[in-house]
């Protein structure tokens, strides 16, 4: 049996930086005299117990520094609002303890400020005064991001002039002058096509504005808004097809909204009358008149015929209002058609579209696509989260947009963004609950609205990849719920994606980078296979021969010398 020396000493435990030996000081120096007193060895337990006791101190040592952090900075902050007093402004950094500047002080975290609210009406129980609360902390929310809004816009501007220039700069004087001659050949070909919709353009087109009366000013903007978004689709495709919009006189209600976004500057023609009146311009047996109330679809799209679209933003349902007023016209039921939603179209897809989608969904089919091609796709206004959990690549209907106004997002490390996927940016889903978001990484602002992930820019951008990653699916749920509480919205079932314009192409390069990195570790297994059967073969060759010779010593060995046995 081992004995031990007299003098049995533990290693010394460097006193914490505070100047307080703690406990395992203590139970060392103990245990160390003990065994320097006695001549004898000292029992086990003692030394199993300041193992434990040791090893329970160094495990608990992050936690008590960061948690007399925590209490110093929590009585800091507690002494700064008894000096302050007042509450800063939103999102206002909090003053530093000293010097007077402004941000957080060292160490410390930036915190939220928000106003002051104005007194709760009396009465309300406890939930009801939270949830008065939460309403007008979300007012307020909302008007400041409608007040920073032209300044996101005047950003955004100056970003682009920015990537210009850095373009520009890496360029030789001979690629400027073809970059400037591009750009101008681009400007012309737009202006010469929206000149040659405007005078011939082939189908006509008419928005009929005469429901003014029957809507509220929010939908009299929709509406406008609608139309420029149709504009600038036209533009972009250099479609020739040609404008009209009727009854948009003085007294229309929303006349105004449309001088605020350039209509005398656009090539589209504008008429006082309604288009029931100017039968010499719209000869009435050519008339189309397109209403989800009709009972005949639409089979094809001529160039000769006009269609009249109704110019009616209704977000609270008004049914037959179209078809009613055709009626009242005496349109023959043969001119009366409704777009094929309900034969080709995915189930349960909402028959109401916007103007812009609906002049879409006509150039299209004029092009020669067939109806389910055309109308392929899936309505998040209809179809729920949890339907689509099997789901890789998905089609949206048209009409189905990502709102970058309800983006948010939640910072780890990295910045994960989400952005909810809508109907016609007119009304939420039928279930309440907004399921499908497209989501990224680092690209989005941390102190707006601005998703700028995957496609997001892309025009004719309507397909998603699904996003399964177990390391980022959290994440992405937490800032869902962040933008449910910032927007008031409810996200039930969220299912998260990636806006793609070619989601066929980004699978295919993923296949393609798997086989590259199988062939990478085919090859490094093959050579690390190679180099370990040298090395064992040159190992082996030795066995039974007595150790392996140093060729740099022996000087005597000659490789193939005559009647001479190698390594003698």
């Amino acid at each position: 049996m081992l004995a031990l020396s007299p003098k049995v000493t533990f290693p010394r435990v460097a006193p914490p930086r505070n100047g307080h030996h703690g406990v395992r000081g203590v139970v060392s120096g103990r245990i160390a005299l003990q065994a320097e007193g006695d001549g004898a060895p000292p029992p086990q337990r003692p030394r199993v117990l300041a193992w434990a006791l040791s090893l329970w101190a160094a495990s608990t040592t992050p936690i008590r520094s960061w948690w007399q952090r925590a209490r110093s900075g929590r009585q800091r902050n507690r002494g700064r609002r008894q000096q302050d007093g007042a509450v800063g402004v939103v999102g206002a950094a909090p003053t530093r303890a000293a010097g007077g500047k402004g941000g957080p002080a060292p160490g410390e975290p930036r915190r939220r400020r928000y106003p002051p609210l104005p007194e709760a009406p009396s009465g309300l129980a406890p939930c009801e005064r939270r949830a008065w609360r939460k309403e007008q902390r979300f007012e307020q929310m909302k008007a400041r991001r409608k007040a920073g809004r032209p300044e996101e816009r005047r950003r955004a501007a100056r970003r682009k002039k920015a990537q210009r220039q850095q373009l520009l700069a890496k360029m030789t004087e001979e690629e400027k002058r073809s970059y400037w001659f591009e750009e101008r050949r681009k400007q012309v070909e737009i202006e010469t096509s929206l000149a040659k919709a405007f005078e011939q353009g082939r189908p006509r087109v008419v928005i009929n504005c005469s429901f003014g009366d029957y809507m509220q000013d929010r939908e009299n903007r929709s509406l406008a808004q609608q139309v420029k978004l149709l504009y600038s689709e036209v533009k972009r495709t250099q479609a020739n097809v040609q404008l009209h919009l009727t009854s948009l006189g003085p007294d229309n209600p929303a006349s105004s909204y449309f001088d605020s976004l350039g209509l005398p500057g656009w090539k589209m023609h504008v008429h006082e009358q309604s288009v029931w009146e100017l039968s010499e311009l719209f000869p009435p047996e050519d008339l189309v008149i397109l209403t989800p109330d009709a009972g005949s679809c639409l089979e094809t799209v001529e160039e000769d015929k006009i269609y009249v679209i109704g110019g009616l933003v209704d977000r609270r349902p008004q049914k037959h209002r179209t078809f009613n007023q055709a009626q009242e016209r005496e349109v023959g039921p043969n001119q009366l058609r409704r777009l094929p939603l309900k034969e080709h179209a995915p189930k349960g897809v909402h028959s109401l579209l916007n103007i812009d989608v609906v002049v879409q969904i006509l150039l299209e089919r004029l092009q020669g696509a067939g109806w389910p091609q055309v109308l392929s796709g899936i309505d998040v206004s209809t179809v729920q989260g949890d339907s689509m959990l099997d789901a890789g690549i998905v089609d949206f209907a048209k009409g189905n947009y990502l709102d970058e106004m309800r983006s948010w997002h939640f910072k780890h490390h990295v910045t994960y963004c989400v952005a909810p996927v809508v109907t016609n940016r007119t009304q939420g889903p039928v279930s309440g609950s907004y399921d499908f978001w497209a989501v990224g990484r680092d690209c989005c602002s941390l102190t707006s609205s601005d998703f700028r992930c995957g496609a997001w820019g892309h025009p004719h951008a309507d397909r998603a990849i699904r996003v399964l990653a177990d390391e980022d699916v959290p994440f992405y749920r937490l800032a869902v719920q962040q933008a449910e509480t910032l927007y008031g919205v409810v996200a039930a079932n969220p299912v998260f994606f990636k806006w793609s314009n070619d989601p066929e192409a980004e699978v295919s390069g993923w296949a393609m980078q798997a086989f590259k990195n199988f062939l990478f570790c085919v090859a490094t297994a093959f050579v690390a296979s190679l180099i370990a059967l040298t090395c064992a073969a040159w190992r082996f060759a030795w066995l039974g021969r007595g150790s392996a010779p140093d060729l740099l010593q022996e000087k005597s060995y000659t490789y193939g010398s005559p009647g001479q046995r190698p390594f003698a």
